[in-house]
């Protein structure tokens, strides 16, 4: 699996719940239409400090989004789209940056087993 993850800082002139919300509501729909797309996770920053990335680079994470394609090849075609532009613009009107990387998807651990039966 390849993933599209993206660390995203808000504009300033956005509140907190007004990016939660047009995130969720406005941005997640054009997100989940783009072609190739098997899952879609937001993940809205609890806690918004500055965070320390490296010596001199710092950001101010709102979230973090993660795109799932099933390769780096659908993944790229996806990128290259339209309507991929299109999410971009929709996310600019909530976001002052982005940090992306494109990553390939490595689980190390498993889910617990599921209990079939029971007493009783």
């Amino acid at each position: 699996m390849s993933m599209h993850v993206s660390i995203i800082e808000r504009k300033p002139e956005v509140s907190t719940e007004q990016f939660s919300r047009r995130w969720q509501a406005e941005i997640a729909p054009v997100v989940v239409a783009l072609p190739g797309v098997i899952s879609y996770v937001q993940n809205h920053v609890l806690e918004h400090v500055d965070r320390e990335l490296g010596p001199g680079v710092s950001v101010n994470p709102a979230g973090v989004s993660m795109i799932e394609f099933a390769d780096a090849n659908t993944m790229g075609n996806t990128l290259a789209s339209a309507a991929y532009q299109a999410y971009l613009r929709a996310l600019e009107a909530i976001a002052s940056r982005y940090i992306v990387l494109d990553v390939e998807r490595h689980q190390l651990s498993a889910p617990p087993p599921l209990e079939i039966g029971g007493e009783g």
